[in-house]
């Protein structure tokens, strides 16, 4: 067993990823190595670009579900364009916008963009769809307002 993760550690080579010079800005790198970056960050705008349509298209009776999906659609496509942006820097060799570290900031606000607009979706959405049926029955049988001539 020890000897399959000495094997596994030696092919991971994580001395590569624990040094300061692979989280700074490195210049120019190869298309194949950020090529997996650039389809992630077009993944994301994707899917942003797939809410964005959802909520404009679909959610037309739905004003918090439309209140919830099109800030998060925005965001998403935000955050999957300047990954690509990111990305092109390394390719271009750009030396500040290169470095490893923004890509991780990047992922890592992805994930909390995600949990925060899932614990809305989860936790405020039904108490807000409740509320508006109320107000569209509401708004439906009390007196409309006499318009002053």
């Amino acid at each position: 067993m020890t000897e399959i993760l000495t094997k596994i550690s030696k092919s991971i080579n994580f001395k590569k990823y624990s040094d300061a010079s692979f989280w700074t800005a490195s210049g120019g790198s190869e298309i194949n190595e950020t090529m997996w970056f650039l389809l992630l960050s077009a993944i994301i705008v994707l899917l942003g670009l797939i809410t964005f349509v959802i909520s404009i298209l679909f959610i037309k009776d739905s004003p918090p579900k439309k209140k919830l999906l099109l800030p998060f659609s925005w965001i998403l496509m935000v955050i999957g364009i300047t990954g690509a942006a990111l990305g092109f820097f390394r390719i271009q060799g750009v030396e500040f916008f290169s470095a490893y570290a923004f890509w991780v900031l990047m992922i890592l606000s992805l994930i909390g963009v995600v949990g925060y607009f899932g614990f809305r979706y989860i936790r405020y959405l039904p108490k807000e769809q409740v509320r508006y049926e109320s107000y569209k029955i509401k708004k439906k049988y009390l007196p409309k307002r006499k318009k002053r001539s």
